[in-house]
């Protein structure tokens, strides 16, 4: 039975794997990062209050000498190695700790079941003590973690955002030097404006210009259905590359106005992206210029101001 079990979780395991090989390959930003202090504070937290059951189960499995009591706890050992030592894009390793804390519950219950199910009345007692000292630690814990959360006024705070009262403002790091353009943006472009951005462009932008973006960066299974997807990741790469042919760029200008009719398109360039010179050349307007060697504004079809 075990082994069916298991031949089945590996058929059932295939899919996901894929997708996160494909997530990986596809997105910038996975790296190995031995003993990064984040990763193994999160394990911690997630594992602290269950490691002396499951070290028990670690006893018990090998006192019972059968493979099907190993897996558990095996597949615990390899998550968290992976999850201690990788650091995935956009900070997603929370989501490996999701699993291991299943695992780590999972092998917990198992050693209460073998208290439960023990021979001796001494043992029994021990595990429905076991038992109620745990619901009252993870009851404990929970508590804190809420207290912590809005200690934090909410995770807008935590992740360096601040609220006016009108709108939200960025105090953080990851900007990619953007913000200033994206509150002109935000105070001056039209509500129906298109904003054009790198891939690899803070992934909180849209918060800060409240605009929509022409292309975002895939992330998810769902963006690949988006239909012209494909089409508009090959535009912005003919857009930010300074060495593009002119009859490529007119030819991209003239989709964006074909299948936005109207709708004023604005781009926010560092100069480092694409020059001054090379984009007074497309006929884009500057508008908005930063003075702090952040990014630029440019208006790609003032044509339509009439």
């Amino acid at each position: 039975v075990w082994l069916l079990w298991l031949i089945i979780s590996l058929v059932l395991s295939i899919p996901l794997l894929k997708y996160f090989l494909d997530i990986s390959a596809g997105v910038p930003g996975v790296r190995l990062d031995l003993f990064n202090a984040a990763n193994l504070r999160m394990i911690a937290v997630a594992v602290l209050l269950l490691i002396p059951l499951f070290a028990l189960q670690c006893v018990f499995a090998w006192q019972k000498r059968d493979p099907a009591q190993y897996f558990v706890q095996i597949g615990f050992l390899i998550l968290a190695a992976l999850t201690s030592s990788l650091s995935l894009s956009s900070d997603n390793q929370y989501k490996g700790v999701y699993l291991l804390a299943i695992l780590v519950a999972v092998s917990a219950l198992f050693a209460l079941q073998r208290f439960q199910q023990s021979s001796r009345i001494s043992w029994r007692r021990a595990g429905r003590a076991l038992v109620t000292a745990w619901f009252i630690l993870v009851f404990l814990q929970s508590m804190y973690a809420s207290y912590f959360t809005w200690g934090k006024a909410a995770r807008g705070a935590y992740r360096g955002f601040e609220y006016d009262g009108a709108h939200l403002n960025y105090e953080g790091e990851n900007d990619d030097n953007r913000a200033a353009a994206y509150y002109w943006i935000r105070g001056n472009a039209p509500a129906d404006s298109i904003i054009v951005l790198p891939l690899e462009a803070f992934k909180w932008s849209n918060l800060l210009h409240e605009r929509l973006l022409y292309v975002k960066r895939s992330q998810f299974f769902f963006t690949e259905n988006i239909e012209g997807y494909d089409e508009r990741v090959n535009h912005l790469e003919v857009f930010y590359d300074e060495t593009a042919a002119m009859d490529d760029y007119r030819a991209v200008q003239e989709n964006m106005a074909r299948n936005l009719p109207g709708r004023p398109i604005y781009a926010v360039v560092k100069d480092e992206e694409v020059g001054p010179e090379v984009m007074r050349r497309r006929g884009a307007r500057l508008v908005y210029e930063d003075e702090n060697d952040g990014a630029n504004v440019y208006w790609l079809n003032p044509e339509i101001d009439g």
